[in-house]
């Protein structure tokens, strides 16, 4: 908590309401009026963009995009990947989809940790993704696959990815 820049009563509005500009006719501008500046802004950093497609293509591009976000978006995109995948394995006719799912996370997974985020739920909940990937494609490993993309990313475009 005390490296967050809001509240928790903040976080968990923009949780409950993360997908309601994209999903309903209630807009950023409706949370910013009815909920305020803080809660509106972090749903907007959690809502995919109008401009994006609806390809695999697109929704990877979007993850790799939480790179660049607050570690407030980056905490409730883990929980609603986390969230989102245990549905999946729930569900046996969705039960396939779930490791792919958690795959297109690992952008969101890894700028966590970049962050330095500590958060033992959160890096269990993180691990406990890896391994629903590693079932389904055991070659592949978050940290393997991205460590070398990230500092290339890093060091490219530095100071752009709002890290502290």
């Amino acid at each position: 908590e005390d490296d967050l820049e809001v509240t928790t009563d903040v976080m968990q509005a923009a949780a409950i309401m993360h997908d309601l500009d994209e999903d309903t006719e209630f807009k950023v501008s409706d949370i910013r009026t009815v909920f305020g500046e803080a809660v509106a802004n972090l749903v907007d950093e959690l809502s995919r963009p109008d401009h994006l497609g609806k390809t695999r293509a697109d929704k990877y591009d979007w993850m790799e995009g939480y790179m660049e976000k607050s570690l407030e978006a980056v905490i409730i995109k883990i929980a609603d990947r986390v969230s989102n995948v245990n549905d999946y394995l729930a569900d046996e006719k969705k039960q396939a989809y779930a490791s792919f799912y958690a795959l297109q996370g690992y952008p969101v997974y890894q700028a966590y940790l970049i962050y330095g985020g500590s958060n033992i739920r959160i890096l269990n909940d993180i691990h406990a993704m890896d391994e629903i990937v590693r079932k389904r494609y055991p070659n592949v490993s978050m940290f393997a696959d991205y460590a070398d993309k990230v500092v290339r990313k890093i060091a490219t475009e530095p100071g752009k990815h709002g890290w502290k």
